[in-house]
């Protein structure tokens, strides 16, 4: 998610997180400028920009949002009702994922950080 709020990027890698224990399957990510795809495997996470088939697609028009709930600033379920984002395919996968992103921010989480 390449575009920058508040000073802080998303950056494509993998990375280890236990809060990510027990889920597995493929999220895409599709934005007005962008699309980016997670897969996770127990705990393994791996984000990278681009497309493809995948368990849950969660989209939106606004500029931003999907930044937003990638870095855990935006509750996913508030956003659905409030029809800011759309959640197709695997619903609990994106819910699961989703209460887990702020996990992401925390600087240990990443590969070869420790």
């Amino acid at each position: 998610m390449q575009e920058q709020e508040s000073g802080r990027r998303v950056e494509a890698g993998t990375f280890r997180d236990a809060a990510f224990e027990g889920m597995h399957g493929s999220i895409l990510f599709v934005g007005p400028q962008d699309k980016w795809r997670m897969e996770v495997d127990d705990g393994d996470i791996t984000l990278r920009q681009g497309d493809g088939a995948a368990d849950c697609v969660i989209s939106c028009t606004e500029r931003g949002e999907l930044l937003r709930l990638v870095r855990g600033e935006q509750n996913l379920v508030t956003a659905i009702l409030q029809g800011r984002i759309s959640v197709e395919g695997d619903a609990m996968l994106a819910v699961q994922v989703a209460a887990s992103m702020p996990s992401l921010r925390e600087p240990e989480t990443q590969a070869g950080a420790q």
